[in-house]
């Protein structure tokens, strides 16, 4: 079960699901695929609810969690609610935050404080904040992940159907990772 970060989509594991030997699944949080979501009330606990329907739905038995980015947000929770029928855990560059703790302090100082200031202003001037989307300008993406991206990776990554407008209000949920203790991370 692949769970993807914020601001992109299940189309984030097109280039990996074709190696993997085994049923895999990539699933879509709310507000993506045709799924409703409100960008400024989503919870952690409706994205987890989405990918354990999405689990049900399959019929999984034994699972294997791999999460991205704020998908680390949802994964004790998708843990917790299908356990025993998860085996493992796998993060990649995935949000962990403290037991308790939100998205907020997985960020980086800079980023957590323009997030906070802008769910605030939205929240005070009636609008929705969410990430930007597909850049008008890809270029300004090919150094973000610390490498300097080739020209069909840069092409992957700011891909509308991966790169979408996405909540920011799920980064200010608590998220405890003591409901997934028995896993193996």
């Amino acid at each position: 079960m692949f769970i993807h970060g914020g601001a992109s989509t299940a189309r984030f594991w097109d280039r990996l699901l074709p190696y993997l030997d085994y049923p895999a699944l990539a699933v879509d949080l709310p507000g993506r695929a045709g799924r409703p979501a409100d960008p400024m009330t989503l919870t952690v606990d409706e994205c987890v609810e989405s990918v354990v329907r999405d689990v049900n739905a399959m019929g999984a038995t034994d699972v294997i969690l791999v999460a991205h980015s704020s998908g680390g947000l949802f994964t004790p929770g998708v843990a917790a609610a299908l356990a025993p029928r998860v085996r493992h855990i796998v993060l990649s560059a995935a949000s962990v935050a403290p037991e308790g703790g939100t998205g907020l302090d997985c960020m980086k100082p800079k980023h957590r404080e323009r997030v906070v200031a802008g769910i605030e202003a939205a929240q005070r001037d009636g609008w929705v904040l969410t990430t930007p989307g597909p850049p008008d300008d890809p270029e300004q993406m090919r150094e973000s992940y610390g490498i300097t991206l080739d020209d069909d990776t840069l092409a992957f990554i700011v891909d509308p159907v991966r790169a979408v407008k996405d909540s920011m209000h799920f980064y200010f949920q608590p998220v405890y990772w003591s409901k997934a203790k028995d896993v193996p991370v």
